[in-house]
C-alpha cells in the first residue's frame, strides 16, 4: 500500500472545500447586506448586479466579471426594468450624487461594499454563477439566467 495520495482524491478535496469556502463567502455576504438593509431599509428595497464572462470581447480575452452594483428604492420591481433596459426602478447611486458633490452615508456604504465585492470578484463566479443576474434584498439573494447578448 502506498503512502502517495492520488490525484483524484486531492481534486474532490478541492471541491469539497471550494463549496464549503463559496458557502461561506455567501452566508457573510448575506449577513453584510442584512446589515446595510437593516439600517437603510427606508432608501433602498433591493441592489442588483450582473455578473457574466462575456462571449466576445473584440479579440481580446474573455474573462468573467461583476458589473456595476445598482439599487431600487423600496416597493421598485427591479427585475423587469433591468430586462427591458429601461431603468425606472434601476439608479445608479453614483449618477444621482455626482452631481451635488455630496455623498449621503448610505451611498458611501454601497460604494465601499461594491469595492469589496469587486475585489473578491474572482469568487463570485463559484458563488453565483455565470451568466445571472443577483438580486439581494434584506431576505436574501435571487439568482436568474442573465442574457446579455
Amino acid at each position: 500500500m502506498s503512502n502517495v495520495i492520488k490525484f483524484e482524491d486531492l481534486i474532490e478535496e478541492f471541491e469539497i472545500q471550494k463549496e464549503k469556502i463559496c458557502k461561506n463567502i455567501q452566508e457573510s455576504l448575506k449577513e453584510r447586506f442584512k446589515q446595510f438593509f437593516d439600517k437603510h431599509s427606508d432608501k433602498v428595497g433591493a441592489l442588483t448586479w450582473t455578473q457574466y464572462t462575456p462571449y466576445f470581447n473584440d479579440g481580446d480575452e474573455c474573462v468573467f466579471h461583476m458589473n456595476e452594483l445598482g439599487y431600487a428604492m423600496p416597493g421598485q420591481e427591479v427585475h423587469e426594468a433591468y430586462a427591458d433596459e429601461q431603468f425606472p426602478a434601476y439608479w445608479k447611486y453614483t449618477d444621482e450624487y455626482e452631481k451635488t458633490g455630496e455623498t449621503p452615508d448610505w451611498i458611501q456604504e454601497l460604494v465601499d461594499l461594491e469595492k469589496s465585492m469587486y475585489n473578491a470578484e474572482e469568487f463570485l463566479k463559484d458563488v453565483f454563477g455565470d451568466h445571472v443576474q443577483v438580486t439581494v434584498t434584506k431576505d436574501g439573494f435571487e439568482i436568474e439566467d442573465y442574457d446579455h447578448n
